[in-house]
């Protein structure tokens, strides 16, 4: 039985982004944090986070940082300081692009941190679990990631939330930064990437859906 939960207004939800400080994540911070959402973010360098967060606070927003540590450890520090997490974000960027005969399991192993989220969700979630993979090639590890994060977002089953895949192969990694100009011809931007998790919070019965941003 497909469980269907109610869309969810972002205001004063706290927002749980793993990996924030790569890819696209510090303009998907800044988007929620201007939609009024409490920014978690997790690192894994501290000064790129740092930045991350002033430009945040900058205009009022509210965000904490936390370096990639233990999961339990991460979950009790953002729910005393910021509360219960409503959102989870896997920022998924996938970096290499290895042909299908260089490619193995291996390559699959620094991802291991968002699927440890995922198995934990059921514990700490109560909103919605947002999958973001992208990388600027659709290769064998792209391909991979995809492939696992799209079958638990089909398959989750879940009464305290819902669950959104968001594909995105051949985004142009040079204009990550520079998104925020909105006419960059046929590319996936970072601002595709932000509006696509806010329709995914607003839509209303919009669950164990799966997005396709590829060009």
């Amino acid at each position: 039985m497909l469980i269907i939960l109610p869309s969810m207004n972002p205001v004063d939800k706290v927002v749980l982004i793993i990996n924030g400080d790569i890819g696209s994540g510090s303009y998907i911070a800044e988007n929620l944090a201007k939609n009024r959402c409490k920014i978690a973010l997790t690192y894994n360098d501290k000064n790129i986070a740092e930045g991350i967060k002033k430009k945040i606070e900058k205009v009022e927003g509210i965000i904490n940082i936390y370096r990639n540590d233990d999961i339990d450890k991460i979950l009790k520090n953002v729910n005393n300081d910021l509360g219960r997490i409503d959102i989870l974000i896997n920022n998924v960027y996938v970096h290499d692009d290895k042909p299908p005969e260089e490619f193995s399991l291996n390559d699959l192993k620094d991802y291991d941190i968002y699927h440890s989220y995922v198995k934990a969700s059921g514990r700490f979630l109560s909103g919605i679990m947002i999958n973001i993979i992208y990388s600027s090639h659709d290769g064998s590890c792209y391909r991979s990631i995809k492939n696992i994060f799209n079958n638990i977002t089909e398959n989750i089953k879940n009464d305290k939330y819902r669950a959104v895949s968001i594909n995105v192969d051949k985004i142009d990694v040079k204009f990550i930064d520079k998104s925020r100009v909105p006419d960059i011809k046929g590319k996936i931007t970072s601002n595709d990437i932000a509006n696509a998790i806010l329709f995914s919070l607003v839509e209303e019965n919009f669950s164990n859906k799966i997005i396709d941003l590829s060009l």
